[in-house]
């Protein structure tokens, strides 16, 4: 018969392995007023038998002495094993905040449990103050934002709209444009008008979407370097300035921006700090950093809903300078801010028209593209992130950079076959109904609607006046006809804009562009003076001829054509000035508003020479002539009119 002599005694936390779930009671949350849950132990003997063999089995009856341990108290108790060796404690209602231990002893043998007791209202305090640094982040780029359209926002746009078309030349503007007034969807709603006037063809605008994708890692950059101790100094100085007038305003208006972008940051990670006492929310974070697609998915989803990549990674920033995520997580939630901001742009374009689907067609496809090649090669991309070193926070903005350079790197040489491919799968529609887009507190996104909501008025007025000479030469009612329903579409879009207007003259964060918004409205107003002039004056006009069977004179014809073409070549200038603020044709344009009038005035006295000649066809259509000629003066000063507020823009 074999001896059995107590070898030792062991404690161990149970714990079901089936379900992954810990059955002991350890890193319990508890709220003050309450107990925490029962706290359970197993002992264990290990004996061995006189051939040297250990058998381990639970020891019943056994006692062991609990020590429970706050900040102010020390309670001691016993407890003893049931059959099965288990033992229970039920630890005492709780009444302060802190941490709290718990240790079960028995013969120098010892298992701690931990846990942590808070107020009830200590997550939600902790949450309001993530939420409130987010906010903070997001008003602090508005800011920025503001601060810096205001005093380079014409010059960005003159920069858009007079690039080559060169590919990289395009890339390196996009970038510019972009960290320049911090907003990669305004410059694609800019790139959207200038594609449909035909300034910036196609494959310019995709090489410019490339350049705004690493313009707006810029932000992250600034942020990562952790310059918390300027942010007052920078938000007083803001402030200052901000109270001053003319550029000085501008110019607070940006480093306040830039001091409350550091100070949200902060804020963001005190926040983390508080909410990493919560089990959940570190076992939240595990989760991100260990299941890719879990991390990838929340922050494609999160970023679609807040409508900003920099925000997003700038709460990861945030994050990492507490460490509640490690690099992998902070990659997660990079590729899936890049895909989300991608998702947010193919959404806003779908009641766009072609140029804007195109284009956010194709910024999908090269940031997913993207996020496929750079997630099945995720130990290199790693391993290169890490090789750059620097602290986590700016580990992850560079990664945030080197994904948007690889795209770019990828996808630049080909903009080329990409416009050709994306022409094909989006057709032009013969008409495509005007869009407002939705309400936004970005004020570049807002002027950047209004412009090019007025390109496409512009662009509708233009196609009306060129078919002018048409009216008088074809003698075709159905011109007529179509040049009525051009103008209804103009009145619509007038309609549309004005209500626009009103919505953003509500909005506190515009207050600042006032006058550009009265300037615009002058202008909307303007283009629907020169659409009723085609419409209803000249159509009626040439109607009038036709069902009268009359005609002009061949020299009175090419009257009417000669000061057409002048007052074409103005609406030529005026459009250029529109479009990319050019001072030099603006000037131009209100220049000839005297040299039309005189042109008019020679015209019209050639036609009375005609008259006393006893030109037949100059008599019987004397007044419809003289009514035509004065009507395209009309347009050409509405047009002059048009420049008049671009410059006080």
């Amino acid at each position: 018969m074999l001896t059995l002599l107590l070898s030792s005694i062991s404690i161990v936390k149970p714990y079901d392995s089936l379900y992954n779930i810990d059955l002991s009671g350890n890193n319990q949350l508890v709220y003050v007023g309450n107990s925490p849950r029962p706290l359970r132990i197993r002992v264990f003997e290990t004996l061995e038998d006189s051939l040297g063999r250990k058998i381990k089995r639970p020891l019943a009856g056994f006692s062991l002495r609990v020590y429970f341990i706050t900040r102010d108290t020390v309670i001691t108790q016993v407890v003893e094993t049931d059959s099965l060796g288990y033992a229970i404690y039920r630890p005492p209602v709780l009444e302060a905040e802190g941490d709290y231990r718990v240790i079960f002893s028995a013969d120098g043998t010892l298992s701690d449990f931990r846990g942590i007791v808070l107020d009830r209202l200590f997550i939600l305090f902790a949450l309001l103050q993530m939420l409130g640094g987010f906010v903070l982040f997001l008003y602090g780029m508005e800011k920025l934002n503001q601060g810096i359209n205001r005093f380079a926002g014409a010059t960005i746009k003159k920069m858009l709209a007079n690039l080559s078309n060169n590919p990289l030349g395009a890339f390196l503007v996009g970038i510019i444009a972009t960290a320049a007034i911090q907003s990669s969807t305004a410059v694609t709603v800019m790139l959207v008008s200038f594609v449909d006037s035909g300034i910036v063809n196609l494959p310019a605008a995709l090489a410019i979407a490339l350049g705004s994708g690493v313009g707006s890692t810029i932000t992250a950059q600034i942020i990562s370097f952790g310059l918390f101790d300027l942010a007052f100094v920078l938000i007083i100085l803001g402030y200052l300035l901000k109270r001053s007038s003319g550029i000085y305003r501008a110019y607070g208006n940006a480093i306040f921006g830039i001091g409350l972008l550091f100070f949200s940051i902060k804020v963001m990670a005190e926040a983390g700090r508080s909410l990493s006492e919560l089990p959940q929310f570190i076992a939240l974070m595990e989760k991100v950093s260990s299941e890719p697609l879990f991390g990838i998915t929340l922050s494609t989803i999160f970023t679609a809903m807040v409508h900003s990549s920099a925000a997003v990674v700038g709460l990861a920033i945030s994050l990492a300078y507490e460490h509640l995520i490690d690099l992998k997580g902070g990659l997660y939630i990079v590729f899936g801010a890049n895909i989300g901001t991608s998702i947010t742009a193919l959404m806003a374009s779908a009641r766009s028209g072609t140029s804007g689907k195109r284009i956010a067609l194709a910024n999908f496809a090269y940031k997913f593209i993207t996020f496929l090649i750079l997630f099945t090669l995720f130990p290199i991309f790693y391993m290169i992130v890490q090789k750059l070193g620097g602290t986590l926070p700016r580990q992850i903005a560079n990664a945030h950079t080197l994904y948007n350079l690889f795209g770019a790197a990828l996808f630049l040489p080909f903009v080329g076959p990409i416009s050709r491919l994306f022409e094909k799968l989006i057709g032009k529609k013969p008409q495509e109904k005007p869009y407002i887009y939705e309400d936004t507190d970005n004020i570049s996104i807002s002027m950047a609607i209004v412009q090019n909501q007025i390109i496409q008025m512009a662009n509708v007025a233009e196609r009306m006046l060129s078919r002018v000479p048409e009216l008088f030469a074809r003698r075709d009612t159905s011109l007529i006809f179509e040049l009525e329903k051009e103008d209804n579409q103009i009145d619509q879009m007038r309609k549309d804009l004005i209500m626009y207007l009103v919505r953003l003259h509500r909005n506190e964060s515009i207050e600042e562009e006032s006058e550009k918004i009265s300037a615009f409205s002058k202008i909307i107003d303007q283009f629907e003076s020169i659409g009723d002039i085609i419409s209803k004056n000249l159509a009626r006009a040439a109607a009038k001829l036709h069902y009268e069977g009359l005609a002009f004179s061949s020299e009175g014809l090419e009257d009417i054509n000669e000061l057409h073409r002048e007052v074409m070549y103005t609406f030529q200038l005026m459009k250029s000035g529109l479009i990319s603020g050019d001072d030099k044709h603006i000037e131009e344009c209100m220049e000839r508003r005297e040299k039309v009038v005189n042109l008019m005035d020679e015209l019209i006295q050639k036609h009375f020479q005609r008259l006393e000649r006893k030109v037949e066809e100059s008599i019987l259509t004397s007044a419809i002539h003289v009514e035509v000629l004065q009507n395209l003066e009309r347009i050409h000063f509405h047009l002059t009119e048009i420049c008049r507020y671009l410059r006080q823009e």
